[in-house]
């Protein structure tokens, strides 16, 4: 990773906030479309992904096939980019219904090689992965970063596939 890169993903305390996203039922939505309509399909997604992470201030770390791994250094940013892509998604492409599951964790992460590893990027992959299509997941880190800008569902609590703790989440409201 570039230096550059690094400065603009990272806060200037070396924090960052990850975020992953991911279709919701992609295999299922390939096959009923076809692969040519499929392909365009994600190409449009990832065009919007793209612009949004661009346009607040995120970094596009790594596609994951129908997601992606970003990287924001202020919170708030990387929860302003997740709305702004549910709402960008959420009206479905050429009226298909597209319904995308995010989830963010904040703190601090290795960089290395244009990558980011460490605790923060595995509780922030759970936790999208526990997110439903359509809904932004954030951990009690993220909604106390947010203070009470964005507004936030009732906590749960979840188990983290691999993780020993239990984790409070929040579902952040977009719609």
């Amino acid at each position: 990773m570039t230096s550059r890169h690094r400065f603009t993903a990272t806060a200037a305390d070396g924090s960052v906030t990850i975020m992953f996203t991911d279709i919701e039922g992609s295999t299922a939505l390939m096959e009923s479309l076809g692969e040519p309509a499929w392909l365009e399909l994600l190409d449009w997604h990832d065009h919007t992904v793209k612009q949004q992470t661009a346009l607040f201030g995120g970094t596009v770390v790594k596609g994951l096939g129908d997601g992606f791994m970003l990287a924001f250094p202020a919170i708030g940013s990387a929860a302003a980019c997740a709305v702004a892509i549910q709402h960008a998604i959420g009206t479905g492409w050429a009226g298909v219904p597209v319904a995308v599951r995010i989830g963010m964790h904040a703190g601090n992460a290795k960089v290395e090689g244009g990558d980011f590893f460490g605790r923060t990027v595995v509780i922030a992959a759970r936790v999208a992965g526990a997110a439903a299509g359509g809904e932004i997941l954030t951990t009690q880190i993220v909604q106390q970063g947010l203070g009470g800008v964005f507004p936030l569902g009732p906590s749960r609590s979840l188990s983290l596939k691999g993780m020993a703790d239990h984790h409070t989440v929040f579902p952040l409201h977009w719609s």
